[in-house]
């Protein structure tokens, strides 16, 4: 495994390894669904801020449901999807960061949410083999406790991409890393989309990593896009974006 030498390619993977290099260096095979992980957790408060329209309704999606909602091998374009092997990518020490206004967008990656999720699901994204080429991707499902729990995540969320330039954070005891956050142009799909970009101050820390995160109903997608050479991070392909949307969108429907 390559882990140790990844995760010193990018401060993001320091603090939101959720996003990245835990899951290229360690995962299986293509489409099996065996490595979808879900999981939830219990922490409360946070930004109520909510999103216009697109309420869900019913229970929120299972685990199992949103493994079979992830984007499949072929499904979009030239994209290959391998799945984790053991675990999840959520699954990993909390965050700490010294701006509270910030806290949405950490949370994005967080094991402990300030709105919680019911279950997520995860894979890895790349158009010529994943763990190859200069470029990791990735994408995750998640599903939330409160029926209106994907709403407050987004809401909070877009208000701390409007407010939050940047942060100081760690994790697990980790050297504090500089981060700051450039709001992008959102995609033109779901209830609701936003696009930024995290990127480490230090160019010793790694690459910028760009991130779209797209609301159904009651549930999101977080697509995570980071150059692992020092390359520039861009937004998830949008045919990608929408492909994923569209099935996630089906399974909550049913």
């Amino acid at each position: 495994m390559r882990t140790t030498t990844l995760r010193r390619a990018a401060v993001v993977a320091v603090l939101v390894p959720a996003v990245a290099l835990p899951l290229a260096a360690c995962s299986s095979g293509d489409d099996d669904g065996s490595g979808s992980s879900s999981g939830g957790s219990s922490q409360e408060g946070g930004d109520d801020g909510r999103s216009g329209g697109g309420e869900a309704s019913g229970k929120p999606l299972t685990g199992k449901e949103l493994k079979s909602a992830l984007l499949k091998s072929g499904e979009a374009g030239d994209y290959r999807v391998r799945y984790q092997k053991d675990g999840g990518p959520l699954d990993t020490d909390a965050v700490q960061v010294n701006r509270r206004e910030c806290q949405p967008i950490v949370d994005l990656f967080s094991p402990e949410p300030a709105h919680a999720r019911a279950a997520y699901a995860s894979a890895a994204l790349a158009e010529s083999g994943v763990g190859t080429g200069g470029a990791f991707q990735q994408v995750v499902l998640s599903s939330y406790e409160e029926q209106d729990g994907a709403a407050k995540t987004f809401g909070g969320l877009r208000t701390a991409v409007g407010k939050c330039d940047g942060f100081v954070g760690s994790q697990g005891g980790a050297k504090e890393e500089q981060v700051t956050i450039e709001a992008g142009d959102s995609a033109d799909v779901g209830v609701d989309a936003v696009q930024f970009t995290m990127r480490p101050k230090s160019s010793k820390a790694g690459s910028a990593m760009s991130v779209t995160v797209v609301r159904t109903a009651g549930s999101t997608a977080t697509f995570a896009s980071m150059a692992l050479e020092g390359g520039k991070a861009k937004p998830m392909e949008g045919a990608v974006v929408r492909e994923q949307h569209r099935k996630l969108e089906a399974a909550e429907k049913g």
